[in-house]
């Protein structure tokens, strides 16, 4: 549906993730008509150890004496609990270290073994970097390293009301990231749907107004053929007192006797038709 990417010129995407992944899912999965957010691109921080095995042959540290050197200094547990108002909660211990055990200098003097009175420190039979729990996954946006955040919406919402929703987010999403961290919309499905539905609006209002032009112009036309025909009408009354009487049309004549019509030849004198006895 739409995809935003977080971008920085001074962290890198495991940091970002770190720093965002939390507030941009919550914020963005609030958004009347979304289904799920996924982040991709990138990943949480982790400490990653790159083993030596020409190391390990020399110093004869097997790779099961290098795991359990850092679980055992990487152990979370409970360290107590506080009781209280019905209320219990657990004490945790991150490490004993400044950041934690998060960072790969907390891991490097760690000791894995001992040989011949020596110590056996992680450094020495592997590299130690800060790295990210997944190094399959790399996202890109305009040719920079990015964090992806892919959103989409639930069955049945409307697309373009939840895209405008996630659109009038970003402002204050962007107010809340650091201010390294660049929030940019990477790709927008409703681009093409938008456009469809400019070309039906305007399709639609072409048509309207052809209606109305054909319609007026229908309109005016049969105005002026009524107009036309009393001219006729009138034209063809004068016509007819111009013509001679000998050349006008019988007319329907009353007869005096029998109350009826009868017809003569247009001549003046049609009472001289009148059948007289013999003499």
């Amino acid at each position: 549906m739409i995809i935003l990417a977080l971008t920085s010129k001074t962290r890198s995407p495991g940091q970002i993730y770190d720093e965002v992944s939390n507030l941009v899912q919550q914020k963005i999965a609030q958004v009347p008509g979304v289904g799920d957010v996924e982040l991709g691109g990138g990943s949480l921080p982790a400490v990653r150890v790159e083993l030596n095995p020409f190391a390990l042959s020399r110093y004869g540290v097997s790779m099961e004496d290098v795991r359990a050197a850092l679980q055992a200094s990487n152990a979370n547990r409970p360290k107590g609990a506080i009781e209280g108002n019905g209320q219990r909660f657990q004490i945790y211990s991150g490490g004993n270290t400044a950041t934690g055990g998060l960072k790969a200098a907390d891991y490097q003097g760690l000791v894995v073994a001992w040989r011949n009175g020596a110590a056996i420190r992680l450094s020495d039979v592997a590299e130690v970097v800060d790295g990210v729990e997944n190094t399959n996954t790399l996202g890109l946006f305009n040719g920079s390293p990015a964090v992806v955040v892919l959103v989409t919406r639930q069955p049945g919402a409307n697309v373009i009301e939840t895209v405008d929703g996630v659109r009038a987010l970003l402002p204050e999403l962007q107010a809340q990231l650091p201010q390294d961290v660049q929030l940019q919309v990477a790709s927008d499905a409703t681009q093409s749907i938008r456009a469809s539905l400019r070309e039906i609006e305007l399709t639609l209002l072409i048509s309207i107004a052809l209606v109305v032009l054909v319609v007026s112009a229908f309109l005016r036309s049969a105005c002026h053929g009524d107009t036309g025909g009393g001219h006729r009408g009138i034209a063809a009354r004068h016509l007819w007192r111009d013509v001679p009487d000998g050349l006008q049309p019988e007319q329907p004549e009353p007869d005096g006797a029998h109350g009826g019509h009868r017809l003569c030849g247009g001549r003046r004198d049609c009472g001289a038709g009148k059948h007289q006895p013999a003499h």
